[in-house]
């Protein structure tokens, strides 16, 4: 999909449902990860805030949003065994700048384009903080290609898209929980993990102190966070070739 048939269809959709633009993903930030690590979001406890859209849009696209385009379809931000793509995120809304509560369905077209649609009310799980994001699997994407085995490769993408969103999370100065969801009727598929996002509250861990070490001092990251987020891929080839 061209950038151009990304607002047609949000044209298109929004006569039918509320759909929300979102500001598209340009990295911004000039931490790397090895900055980030030092004080990462889930090092807080969650508070309610009042958080800006343009920061919902991040961790949201950090987790599922579309990088770039190969082989006729949308590679994302976390990456998925044979480009199966088995999850859905959903956004439950409690406290953001201009965009009512309720529950949104987060969807990401085109590179670095996305935008939210409105499904529901907020589901009874939604807890006391800014945003949750909820990660919907439908593992049979995944399994009609790899066979069982791909319920373990569901389960690793899971893992990769909450790095994604923590990642982005802390870049931003929030904090996050992440938690097992209990049983939701609002989704169809199912939905065992979900993310709350807030502002920072008491620190829950002490940052440690490096320990003094003859080993010489790693590399520099060449990338920052954000640039890395998008340009990560899933890596099969473990040698140099000849």
């Amino acid at each position: 999909m061209r950038a151009n048939d990304f607002y047609q269809a949000r044209s298109y959709s929004s006569a039918m449902v509320e759909t929300i633009e979102l500001p598209p993903f340009t990295p911004r930030s000039k931490l790397t990860i090895e900055d980030v690590v030092r004080d990462p979001a889930f090092r807080y406890s969650v508070n309610m805030v009042r958080v800006d859209l343009e920061s919902l849009a991040r961790v949201a696209f950090a987790a599922q949003g579309c990088t770039s385009r190969k082989w006729w379809r949308c590679l994302r931000a976390a990456p998925s065994a044979g480009a199966t793509y088995p999850l859905r995120v959903y956004v439950a809304v409690m406290s953001v700048t201009g965009i009512e509560e309720g529950l949104y369905a987060y969807t990401s077209p085109a590179p670095k384009l996305h935008y939210l649609e409105r499904v529901g009310a907020l589901p009874g799980s939604a807890g006391e903080d800014s945003f949750t994001l909820f990660f919907e699997e439908r593992p049979e994407r995944t399994t009609s290609v790899y066979g069982v085995r791909g319920y373990m490769y569901v389960r690793e993408e899971v893992g990769h898209a909450i790095q994604g969103a923590v990642l982005e999370a802390s870049v931003l100065g929030l904090a996050v929980r992440v938690r097992r969801c209990e049983e939701l009727e609002e989704f169809d598929g199912r939905v065992e993990y979900c993310l709350d996002v807030g502002g920072r509250g008491a620190p829950l861990l002490e940052n440690p102190n490096p320990r003094e070490s003859l080993l010489p001092a790693p590399l520099k990251p060449l990338l920052t966070l954000e640039e890395a987020l998008l340009a990560r891929r899933s890596v099969r080839r473990y040698e140099l070739a000849p």
